[in-house]
This record gives C-alpha cells, structure tokens and sequence, in this order.
C-alpha cells in the first residue's frame, strides 16, 4: 500500500479476508466528497455567442454569405454559363453551367456556422 509519503509492505495471515475488506472499502468510495463534473460537453454555440468577436463574426459571416447567395440566386437566370476564376496564364476557366456559382456562397454558409462553433 502506498501513501503520500510511505510505501507499506503488507503480509496479512488471512489474505482472502484481507482481500475481501480491501474491496468492500474501495467500493465505498472516496473518504473526501468528490466535486460534481458533468459528464456532458456544454453547449458550446450558447458559450461561443456570449462572445461578442464570435457573435460578430457569425452575424457578419451570415448577412454576407445570404446576400451573395441572393445575389447568385437573382443572377443565374439571367446567365448561361459561368467561368469560376482565371488560369496561371491569365485566361478565364472553361465556362461551367450557373448553378455550380451557387455552390460557394451555400458552403461558406455552412464553414461559417461550423467554423464559429469551435471559437
């Protein structure tokens, strides 16, 4: 047995009885009251929004990403195809049909929100 400041060498005559009241006594419990923890994550997007900067940052990350998905919604009618970016050389991406444009503002949504939750 070993304390804070000691090890014990034990040799009881009766080992089976010892045993048997070793295990009664640590099924007890601890001897000090063990403070209450939870077992259960908090909730975290309740923690983040008492942040100002994290509750800034998801209203602002929203508002943008809705207007530009708003944006795109009113623009894809009127559009055919669209090239998402430019190459190395300068020149503008094979065009793509309008709807892969909607594609950015909805997963900047979703990072935004996923995003903000581990702040």
């Amino acid at each position: 047995m070993a304390t804070s400041r000691q090890i014990f060498a034990i040799s009881p005559d009766a080992q089976e009885d010892f045993l048997q009241d070793i295990q009664h006594a640590i099924e007890l419990g601890s001897l000090s009251p063990a403070l209450p923890k939870s077992l259960y994550p908090s909730f975290v997007v309740a923690q983040a929004w008492d942040s100002a900067l994290a509750r800034y940052l998801w209203l602002a990350g929203f508002f943008v990403n809705i207007g530009l998905l708003a944006w795109v919604s009113l623009m894809a009618p009127s559009l055919g195809q669209v090239s998402l970016g430019f190459l190395p050389s300068g020149a503008a991406r094979l065009p793509l049909p309008v709807w892969h444009s909607s594609c950015c503002p909805s997963s900047a949504f979703f990072s935004t929100w996923l995003d903000g939750a581990s702040v």
